[in-house]
């Protein structure tokens, strides 16, 4: 059996190797022969610098001594020659002077490594209903993600294919070079075992374990060994539903669907899965606890995860999935993944950590330190603040018990936080933990709102921030590790006051001339999530309508958006509690439009409850109009359940408010629906007269809409057994 470091390594080296061209081989020779460490060079090393000085130590030994048994388990597992594996192990040694060598020997061993690593590439399986184009990632898009590996996919008819692998990345994905990982190799070949005999993983474990990190670790593993036709990783946020994730894992495969939020989400989740059964995907849905309702043995929140969770669970082909949360997700029946709980790291890892950290206390001072935090990382990285940027000794730091009871990172986080960190730098965290996704300095200054706070400030505190291991940055953008955010937000003084400055700045954002997609108008639904934790509702509600936001996010089908913006300006009890705007129309509207937005969703019954509602408000306040609309959204919500007679009554009522206001378009709408209920009560006759009578109104006032709708019933219901239009509103 061989050491799991042996694979790492060896599949590193070749990743590396496949890089270089053979045309400079002969010019890296020469210098590998007088000692410098040139490219190839440098490839070995960044393959060892994955390694404690201790288990560098531990592979050149193990190196050494391999079998010809163990070189053929490797080369099973990473898909190269045993030659291949020799001429590495050979080049290592003459690295490491374990062994002698001239020029020209170097030069031979290089090009055979270089040429043999151009030629070595994952070969991975597909299914019987693979056809060319599906998985090759030849043509993936945008700009989260990356090709990484070449690979020859063999078909069913056993010709092959060549393409590339891919990692899309939505959200920021941990970092893991060295100053960043530590220890976790026990944890990695566990993760492996676990998904030999299982497709679907949860990580668990208290904020700050590092769970987030671990995956990123995993997916690192991946890349070097190759065999999955892509990864796809997507940080989860209370703004995602599921069209996000399977929308971005077509697009990123070149095959995006148009109005993917028009699926029903079991057809959408139906193509999901198909496309997941073709080849081998590997999955990772990061921070799923954001969607998950803890007052209900932790089932998703939002349609569609359930059924990923049960699919997972029940298995597609050979991909996986793996979730990172507090708590192990169920679905709505109690199914769940594999759990796999992780705690802190080991003694050693904790050790190294702090030490690189720069602590230089004896051995039993930082083994008291692992013990007590039971080696949670966060912890243990913000120990090591207390100690550096303090006056007390780790000696002092370990004999405060108040710091080692209950939630021992959160309290070490607090004693940073209050002692170890200037104003402005709790200001600058403060002012982060108000958005929902990595901001640029230019939000952190409009949030702070002073002349003190330019740009150029806001980037050196954030840097000595920063260093101190309180805030983090991917690209331009700053965010911060959840249990920080969460600590710092209870910490904000005047969150109005705040949250309305960082809506604004979303305001002042410039909104594409064409919007296409939700990710166009991402800036407008930050806004209104702002300015409704300002308690500005009136403001919220402008920001829908007035943007025409809610045509956009209804045309493109993101009917679940719809639902969390309506609900985000009703009272808590949408339906007894005193409204939140000021307009009682305004008020009725938004009912309204979200039983719309329920209605596409197929949640019929329960747009039935906003119609009505919406009704009575109408009727109330003597909006004429919106009372022949709820009558017409009730007719069709009745007919969609069948209940055809009913649908009729309502249309009827809503056709006499339209004909009483001078309502053409409302008219013609009611005319046409009236034409479909006759027609599945099979009064074909009936039907035709009211298409016709709708298709007038439609000419008369020219609403292509109407007319295409009449025009193509006329035909249906006159060739009885084609389908028909289902409604006008």
């Amino acid at each position: 059996m061989i050491s799991e470091k042996l694979n790492i390594f060896f599949g590193g080296v070749k990743k590396g190797l496949s890089r270089v061209k053979t045309e400079d081989v002969a010019k890296f020779a020469a210098k590998e022969a007088v000692g410098a460490i040139p490219v190839v060079g440098q490839i070995i090393k960044d393959a060892l610098d994955e390694f404690s000085p201790d288990e560098k130590e531990e592979l050149i030994k193990e190196m050494k001594e391999l079998s010809e048994i163990q070189f053929k388990e490797i080369s099973e597992n990473i898909g190269v020659s045993i030659e291949y594996l020799e001429d590495i192990q050979k080049f290592t040694l003459y690295t490491f002077e374990e062994l002698r060598a001239d020029h020209d020997e170097i030069k031979k061993l290089l090009f055979r490594l270089i040429e043999t690593a151009e030629r070595s590439v994952p070969k991975i399986p597909v299914d019987g209903d693979f056809k060319a184009g599906d998985v090759s990632g030849q043509i993936i898009v945008g700009e989260n993600n990356a090709q990484y590996t070449n690979c020859t996919f063999t078909l069913p008819d056993g010709s092959i294919m060549h393409g590339k692998s891919w990692i899309y990345t939505e959200g920021v994905r941990p970092a893991t070079g060295p100053a960043n990982v530590f220890g976790r190799r026990q944890e990695l070949e566990r993760i492996d075992e676990i998904l030999k005999h299982s497709q679907a993983l949860a990580i668990t474990g208290f904020r700050g374990t590092g769970k987030s990190t671990l995956a990123s670790m995993y997916i690192d593993r991946i890349e070097k060994r190759g065999g999955f036709a892509g990864v796809y990783w997507r940080r989860v946020d209370e703004t995602i539903d599921i069209s996000d994730v399977a929308g971005s894992f077509f697009t990123c495969m070149g095959k995006q669907i148009e109005d993917i939020g028009r699926y029903k989400v079991e057809d959408l989740l139906n193509l999901f899965f198909k496309e997941l059964n073709v080849a081998p995907y590997f999955l990772v849905l990061d921070n799923f606890e954001t969607l998950l309702d803890t007052q209900n043995n932790n089932k998703p929140l939002k349609p569609g995860f359930s059924d990923l969770i049960e699919k997972a669970n029940e298995g597609f082909g050979r991909s996986r999935v793996l979730f990172t949360s507090w708590e192990c997700p169920a679905s709505e029946r109690g199914i769940r993944p594999t759990r796999y709980p992780i705690g802190g790291l080991d003694d050693s890892a904790a050790i190294q950590l702090l030490r690189q950290r720069g602590l230089t206390e004896p051995d039993n001072e930082l083994m008291k330190a692992v013990d007590l935090s039971g080696g949670h990382p966060l912890a243990l990285i913000l120990l090591v603040q207390l100690v550096k940027d303090g006056d007390e000794t780790l000696s002092d730091i370990l004999s405060d018990d108040t710091l080692w009871r209950g939630e021992v990172a959160a309290n070490i986080l607090d004693k940073v936080y209050k002692e170890r960190l200037n104003e402005e730098e709790r200001k600058l965290l403060q002012y982060v933990s108000l958005y929902c996704m990595p901001v640029p300095a230019r939000a952190i200054a409009a949030a702070a709102n002073s002349p003190d706070w330019t740009e150029a400030k806001v980037k050196i505190t954030a840097m000595s921030l920063k260093r101190k291991s309180m805030l983090e940055k991917t690209g331009k953008n700053y965010w911060e590790e959840s249990l920080i955010d969460n600590y710092v937000y209870n910490k904000l003084i005047d969150r109005v006051k705040h949250h309305k400055l960082a809506c604004q700045y979303y305001l002042d954002l410039p909104l594409p001339e064409k919007r296409t997609t939700k990710e166009d108008v991402r800036s407008l639904i930050e806004a209104h999530h702002h300015a409704c934790m300002a308690e500005e509702y009136d403001r919220a509600v402008e920001i829908i309508f007035d943007h025409k936001l809610h045509e956009d996010l209804d045309r493109w089908g993101n009917y679940q958006i719809l639902v969390e913006l309506y609900s985000g300006v009703l009272p808590r009890d949408h339906f007894r509690d005193e409204p939140l705007l000021g307009s009682l129309e305004t008020h009725g509207g938004v009912l309204g439009n979200l039983g719309n937005a329920y209605s596409n969703l197929g949640q019929v019954e329960k747009a039935i409850e906003y119609y009505k509602d919406a009704l009575v408000i109408s009727r109330e306040i003597g909006d004429r109009r919106g009372e022949g609309n709820r009558l017409g959204n009730l007719g069709n919500a009745y007919s969609n359940l069948g209940q055809v007679e009913k649908a009729i009554e309502y249309y009827e009522d809503a056709l006499v408010i339209s004909r009483e206001i001078g309502d053409r378009r409302g008219e013609g709408n009611r005319l046409g629906n009236l034409g479909n209920a006759y027609s599945d009560l099979g009064q074909v006759e009936k039907a035709i007269e009211y298409y016709e009578g709708a298709l007038t109104i439609g000419k008369e006032i020219k609403d292509p809409r109407i007319i295409d709708f009449c025009e193509q019933n006329i035909v249906s219901v006159k060739n009885s057994g084609d389908l028909k239009l289902s409604s006008l509103e």
